[in-house]
């Protein structure tokens, strides 16, 4: 049910109530200094906010009109990742600076183009389907973000 599902989310998926409230915090002081977060995932977009709900921690940053999947990429290109940024890029039009990071980048880095038309700037320190972004991770990204 909906707590087995909760319970096995945060633990396996997430790594847990410490890292939780790591990434809450982290997230809480990037959104106090005016970045703004989207998802967008090669999955299904409804399934990420639902598994989200199970997050209360972390749903405050994710509003559900800055969750899309690619199969909502009104651009076709032959790389997962460059549709991920040039959706990023729609989602956020007058948006300064955006960032993309993926842990797929390593294997599936969009198309320099792609970059360029779409003013995106990626991440690659990710490992893929490594354990996420852990504290020190998340001090690269706090650097790259604030650049």
């Amino acid at each position: 049910g909906e707590e087995a599902f909760r319970e096995v989310f945060r633990e396996v998926f997430l790594g847990g109530e410490e890292r939780i409230l790591l990434v809450a915090e982290w997230l809480k002081k990037m959104q106090d200094q005016g970045v703004v977060f989207a998802i967008v995932t090669a999955g299904i977009s409804a399934v990420v906010l639902r598994a989200l709900t199970a997050v209360p921690e972390w749903l405050p940053f994710f509003n559900s009109s800055r969750i899309w999947d690619t199969s909502q990429s009104r651009h076709t290109v032959n790389s997962v990742a460059g549709s991920k940024a040039l959706i990023l890029r729609d989602i956020c039009p007058e948006a300064k600076r955006i960032l993309l990071v993926d842990d797929s980048l390593c294997r599936d880095a969009p198309p320099p183009w792609v970059l360029r038309g779409a003013s995106v700037e990626t991440m690659m320190d990710l490992p893929y389907e490594g354990p996420g972004l852990t504290e020190d991770l998340l001090k690269t990204l706090e650097e790259a973000v604030m650049r």
